[in-house]
């Protein structure tokens, strides 16, 4: 297999008439593949040797390469791919010595259809061989990371493999009494739960390969003395997940490694009950969101619960008389379609005027609206203003839709999608206009809330984009969960993209991935040429940025000039 997503066919024929036709057929497949033509068998076997071929189709008329000097060929350089023969004159005799000779296929050059259809079927077994080395990747990769956790950290630290065994780090084999790690990681964790909760258990695990977190942690009994080569001793182990095991690739589908945290409290060790630990994990979360570079942050318990700060009273008065009049303002950017027709399609992005006339960015006054609690109102406000304008251009004959985001507290707001429902009857917008922007460490903070409200509003016809999305293989396992038709890859990451070379490479297997489930890949905060040439070549979608235009208060982008 290639690294690309293009399918490789070669063609051996003598007559350009003849392989014109059959590249025209093949076209038909509308899938993205590149075709070469070889007439000689120097050719062939440099053709062979330089490249790999998803198919290869022998259409020679007279002379030439003989279809067993072409068998010869893919034998001497170990080409797997299948030999397709399409014979000029169709006669059952020949189509048997062919078969008999080992080829594939064999059809009559008028066989159009069948012809097609047998690429098609090569076509999308590229792409189920695709998915899986990417799969086999990143489950290497989440390998390497768990080992690297248990060698890293000091606290008793364990996780699932192969859905149920047990690989910990020596503080935990200490905690639980077990003086051989090997020992442990053979024991399936199954095999050492109480029989009377070996069915819930099972259920927590069998949710997981689906990519369901309990809302709450799950406490199962172990019996580390089950196993005679396991010391004894008897542990209470809480199951906490944290994230995702499942990532469904259409058409197949591949199971990754469990990412399960196995917190242990004995009477000898102490532990923190698992509501504090995860509040634990909320507070450490917000503060690693406001770290520049790397988001990880240890959570301190004297100083991350007190990092508000009174609210200030005069930006309170503002943002109160903003939402009762009309200080609240919407500008516009574009997001343009690098590689499809131009469809008129812009983010909604939220401005303060100042009474001098000034425009003020959210990031401003955002803390001060969480801290007085009225982000959902700023949401339904601003959402509300876009459905207008969706209204407003539809009846003016120039359709548009438009992207917006939500916060944290609209996500965990179980009212929303009747809400919106409620307000697209009421303006008369097309739903399918709106994309709402739902923040992707939502599926660390609250997995279950953002997976109710996203299909929820899915179900409204609304489309789904998922904001900030790193390029950190790791967190596709996330993304997959929603029902989402973006993924809109973090402006952070697109800033270093062009002098850091293994974001490049994560970009474009975020981007593989995406193109194979069916999702469109954003680029946001793009503001100079060589990122654009970047994205471009690895197949992002859509960009947005200064270098495209600056945020306006008019939807006023010349879309057909991008085309």
């Amino acid at each position: 297999m290639t690294e690309s997503t293009n399918t490789h066919i070669l063609i051996v024929d003598d007559t350009p008439a003849q392989a014109d036709a059959l590249i025209n057929q093949l076209r038909q497949t509308r899938a993205p593949m590149r075709i070469r033509v070889v007439s000689k068998l120097s050719e062939l076997n440099h053709a062979l040797r330089s490249d790999s071929w998803h198919a290869v189709i022998w259409s020679m008329q007279s002379g030439g390469v003989a279809i067993d000097a072409v068998m010869t060929a893919l034998s001497v350089h170990s080409v797997k791919a299948p030999l397709i023969v399409v014979l000029r004159k169709y006669f059952r005799e020949v189509a048997v010595e062919c078969l008999q000779l080992g080829v594939a296929d064999v059809f009559g050059a008028e066989e159009h259809a069948l012809i097609v259809a047998r690429v098609s079927r090569e076509i999308n077994a590229g792409r189920c061989e695709h998915a899986r080395a990417l799969i086999e990747v990143e489950r290497d990769e989440y390998s390497v990371r768990f080992e690297h956790l248990l060698a890293s950290v000091t606290q008793p630290v364990a996780y699932l493999h192969f859905g149920s065994f047990i690989k910990a780090n020596p503080a935990f084999l200490n905690l639980v009494d077990v003086a051989d790690a090997a020992a442990l990681e053979g024991v399936s964790l199954l095999d050492l739960v109480n029989a009377d909760e070996r069915d819930t258990l099972k259920r927590v695990l069998n949710e997981l390969c689906e990519g369901n977190l309990p809302d709450s942690p799950v406490h199962v009994t172990v019996n580390f003395s089950s196993n005679t080569a396991i010391a004894d001793g008897v542990e209470q182990t809480s199951i906490i997940p944290t994230a995702p095991v499942n990532f469904e690739l259409t058409p197949c589908f591949f199971n990754q490694e469990a990412c399960v945290q196995l917190l242990a409290v004995s009477s000898t060790v102490s532990a923190p009950m698992h509501s504090t630990a995860h509040a634990h994990t909320k507070a450490a979360n917000a503060v690693a969101r406001t770290l520049e570079d790397n988001k990880s942050h240890l959570f301190s318990p004297h100083a991350d619960h007190s990092i508000s700060e009174p609210i200030d009273q005069e930006w309170a008065v503002r943002l109160r008389d903003a939402l009762k009049g009309d200080d609240f303002q919407l500008v516009y950017q574009p997001v343009i379609n690098l590689h499809a027709q131009p469809v008129e399609r812009y983010e909604s992005l939220l401005r303060l005027r100042a009474p001098n006339g000034e425009l003020i960015s959210p990031q401003v006054f955002m803390r001060t609206a969480q801290e007085m609690g009225i982000e959902r109102e700023i949401d339904r406000w601003v959402i509300r203003h876009a459905l207008k304008q969706i209204s407003a251009r539809a009846k003016s004959g120039r359709p548009v839709s438009l992207m917006t985001k939500i916060s944290d507290a609209s996500v965990r707001d179980s009212s929303l999608p009747e809400w919106i429902r409620e307000t697209i009857a009421e303006t008369g917008a097309e739903s399918r206009c709106l994309i709402i922007e739902i923040n992707a460490w939502m599926l660390i903070d609250g997995p279950s809330e953002a997976l109710l409200c996203a299909r929820a509003t899915h179900n409204l016809g609304v489309e789904i984009a998922l904001d900030h999305c790193d390029a950190d293989p790791v967190c596709l396992n996330l993304f997959g969960t929603l029902p989402a038709r973006y993924w809109k890859i973090d402006g952070k990451v697109i800033a270093r993209l062009a002098a850091d070379k293994l974001l490049q490479v994560r970009l474009k297997r975020l981007a593989e991935v995406a193109r194979i489930t069916g999702i469109q890949t954003i680029a946001a905060c793009v503001e100079d040429a060589e990122t654009l040439a970047l994205l471009w070549s690895e197949g992002v979608n859509f960009i947005q940025g200064y270098y495209v235009q600056r945020p306006e208060t008019a939807l006023n982008y010349d879309f057909g000039e991008s085309a």
